[in-house]
């Protein structure tokens, strides 16, 4: 998954809009975002300082159909899981979807989130 594609999932969690040229379905994000404050003690540019986030729900249940990976059985929770660039999504079943990612500060870019099972 692209920079752009990123910076668009981070546009949703910040409250960012923008006049689509097309009229678009709006969806409720559903999730969390924190922070690895062990990390991040020395600040946001300390190696490994990381503003992890994870979604839920139809937004997470989009990425995950749209990506182009192929799925492959999760071993923490034995769903399925898609990995491209630093996105990682999970189906857990037919209705529960999980998605997360992370922006790394020190590299300036988003990746994986370092979130573990």
């Amino acid at each position: 998954m692209n920079v752009k594609r990123f910076a668009g999932c981070l546009a949703l969690f910040t409250g960012l809009t923008c006049a689509p040229a097309v009229a678009l379905d709006a969806f409720k994000i559903e999730g969390t975002a924190f922070l690895d404050e062990e990390a991040c003690a020395k600040g946001l540019n300390a190696e490994g300082c990381v503003l992890s986030f994870q979604i839920s729900g139809k937004v997470a249940k989009t990425l995950y159909e749209g990506m182009t990976a192929e799925a492959v059985q999760q071993e923490c929770t034995g769903g399925l899981q898609k990995v491209e660039g630093g996105l990682n999504c999970i189906k857990d079943s037919e209705t529960e979807y999980y998605c997360d990612f992370g922006y790394h500060f020190k590299e300036n870019s988003f990746g994986g989130s370092g979130v573990d099972c």
